[in-house]
């Protein structure tokens, strides 16, 4: 029984941070307009042609021979996975996550092709290219969105040996760094939960672009994960919050 459910948790696991599967379907994001659809950044590679180098697997999960209590470990595990994902692209690139919710809902080959490699660098920098940009003109950060643009290792060093009383928030791996004028200012980047839900209730909300959700069903980051090019065949319902002792 140990056995089977870690190879179960480890292989949800594995969805929610390879796949990004639905536990529980979501509503179909409303269709937009094409004139809403245009993409203004610049292009610099051939994007259905990248996205034609990867290959989509569908990994189906079944909680078949799983006891409610084990089903329900399972679906936190997915829960906590979808925020540590929405997390890591605030941290990563959220221009890019700007990017991928603005073109939900649009049908265009381009854009559809577009969120799809935003989805498989998490970024808009090519992972197999050095990190160039494939879309936008903003050169690669090695700090990423975690600290400002252009800053150096010196510069954060010398704030730090300034300010003392700073340095667990700046060196923080919880934060994400602006720069203010002079100073250095430490944001907590979180996977923004929903509040206001009473306990044992399904969570209910907006999705990670904005799109509405079917009654009794769940959303508990806005990352990118719901994509549909994304999506596994699992019919799982997470239902309610479960607690664990």
């Amino acid at each position: 029984m140990k056995l089977r459910l870690i190879l179960a948790v480890l292989q949800a696991a594995f969805l929610c941070t390879s796949v990004y599967p639905q536990a529980g379907r979501r509503a179909e994001p409303p269709q937009k307009p094409a004139e809403k659809c245009g993409i203004h950044e610049v292009i610099h590679e051939d994007i259905p042609a990248q996205v034609a180098k990867f290959k989509l697997v569908s990994m189906p999960f079944s909680v078949t021979g799983l006891s409610e209590q084990e089903r329900k470990m399972v679906y936190k595990l997915v829960e906590a996975s979808r925020f540590l994902d929405s997390i890591y692209w605030r941290q990563s690139d959220p221009r890019a996550l700007d990017l991928y919710k603005r073109l939900t809902g649009c049908n265009t080959v381009m854009a559809q092709k577009l969120r799809r490699f935003l989805m498989i660098n998490g970024s808009r920098y090519d992972l197999l290219e050095g990190n160039a940009p494939f879309v936008g003109s903003d050169p690669f950060s090695p700090g990423r969105a975690l600290y400002p643009a252009g800053i150096t290792r010196q510069e954060i060093e010398a704030y730090v040996a300034a300010h003392p009383e700073k340095k667990s928030q700046i060196y923080s791996p919880y934060t994400v760094i602006k720069r203010q004028g002079q100073e250095l200012i430490a944001h907590l980047a979180t996977g923004r939960p929903h509040r206001g839900r009473s306990e044992g209730s399904p969570q209910q909300g907006i999705g990670p672009m904005g799109e509405g959700l079917v009654s009794g069903q769940t959303s508990p980051t806005d990352g990118p994960h719901d994509d549909p090019f994304q999506r596994t065949q699992t019919e799982a319902q997470p239902g309610a919050n479960p607690a664990f002792e």
